[in-house]
């Protein structure tokens, strides 16, 4: 498997963001010039071809594996390839593609694919463990505890219940079901699934991404900040609109991992107020002086809990502001590339799909066959954020309203 570092070799997606950031991309965004006035089909490439040649190497790798450990594949380093491992691909096609871009936190991701692969189950079964917990409590076989300060009744086996369950399923389920054997979904990434340890075999892989692209049934985009900046992540998204404009696409901004999961493990906080705080008012001033502090202390920290979980939505809406304008105002002149080379291979391919697919006519300028794809970032993608908001946003805030 492989041993070197995707970031260092990949086209198009190496490195840091300002290693990425190149003088003459800045210097032909300043003046206006374009990147594609001109760009010739490269006779060599496969880029635009939808099927597989006969060197390209067909693997995917399970679900399971990608989150394993952590999801330590998804690191910006080469430690995770000696435990991960692909599998011939046995004529089926790919379940997801993942479109990310590796300067992006590994943890990040990370929680991004659990939401994406578990938060619906994590959800679920947080609810049926509620429900069974309430009806033990009511039916008398899980006893109740007497709160320190003024000694009413308390359960705290619903809110108990409910972060174990969401932990383990959330964070540990792909880790369960590795264990007992159950296949995960079939998955594409680029680190495992393509060769990194011979250059002519990686570069046949990197040749093949329209051919993965076209034969995955859902393209799994973790959107950061940096996503339509990179030259070869837009041209991975814009390509499977291309090919198959009913396709499904899971757009999962990478923030709302971190955010519905803080917003779930803050209700721990719940457990010492039920033992701590008074049921009234009236009765805090009547407990003893430790009991009163303590109170307070738990109260004020779960008031500072709320503040910060304000501060991520409002965080959260100011990148939702920025996906917007970034979806807007996209040009393929202002994406960057690390390797000017790869940027005229990339767009000659994007003249070719253009044309293929019916996007422009056959004898189209590059610039059109480039608008072309612009248009599909700009008409497509919005409605693919506002189903992810809909469906992982309303998680996060059912666990905030909770409060």
């Amino acid at each position: 498997m492989a041993t070197q570092k995707p970031c260092d070799q990949w086209p198009c997606d190496s490195g840091s963001e300002e290693e990425r950031t190149q003088n003459s991309t800045k210097q032909r965004a300043e003046t206006g010039e374009s990147f594609c006035l001109s760009v010739p089909i490269s006779p060599g490439s496969r880029l635009y071809e939808r099927a597989f040649s006969n060197e390209i190497k067909q693997c995917s790798v399970s679900s399971h594996a990608v989150l394993q450990c952590g999801g330590a594949v998804l690191g910006n380093g080469n430690e995770a390839l000696n435990h991960q491992s692909s599998e011939d691909f046995d004529g089926e096609k790919w379940d997801f593609f993942i479109s990310h871009n590796w300067s992006v936190k590994r943890w990040k991701k990370f929680l991004a694919l659990c939401l994406v692969w578990s938060g619906r189950r994590a959800l679920i079964c947080c609810i049926c463990v509620q429900l069974l917990c309430f009806t033990l409590v009511s039916l008398g076989f899980l006893p109740l505890s007497s709160n320190q300060t003024d000694s009413h009744q308390i359960s705290i086996w619903c809110i108990g219940g409910c972060l174990v369950t969401f932990a383990a399923v959330f964070l540990a389920m792909h880790e369960v079901l590795r264990f007992l054997g159950l296949p995960g979904y079939r998955t594409f990434l680029d680190k495992v699934c393509v060769d990194q340890s011979d250059e002519d075999r990686k570069r046949e892989g990197i040749q093949g991404i329209t051919a993965f692209l076209y034969h995955s049934e859902a393209l799994v985009v973790l959107y950061s900040e940096l996503y339509l900046q990179r030259l070869w992540t837009v041209f991975e998204l814009t390509t499977f609109i291309a090919l198959k404009p009913e396709g499904r696409i899971v757009v999962q901004p990478v923030i709302l991992g971190p955010v519905a999961g803080y917003f779930v493990i803050i209700q721990a906080l719940r457990i010492p107020e039920l033992f701590l705080v008074p049921l009234s008012w009236q009765n805090l001033r009547a407990i003893d002086l430790a009991s009163a502090i303590g109170s307070i202390v738990i109260i004020s920290v779960d008031l500072l809990s709320l503040f910060f979980g304000a501060v991520l939505l409002r965080m959260w809406g100011r990148i939702r502001s920025r996906m917007t304008q970034q979806i807007e105002s996209f040009s393929f002149d202002h994406a960057e590339c690390h390797i000017e080379a790869d940027r005229i291979e990339i767009l000659g391919a994007i003249k070719a799909l253009a044309r293929k697919e019916g996007l422009v006519p056959a004898d189209a300028p590059t610039r059109l066959c480039t608008k072309s794809f612009e248009l599909l970032v700009q008409t497509t993608v919005p409605k693919r954020v506002s189903g992810a908001c809909s469906r992982h946003v309303p998680f996060a805030l059912r666990a905030f309203l909770a409060r």
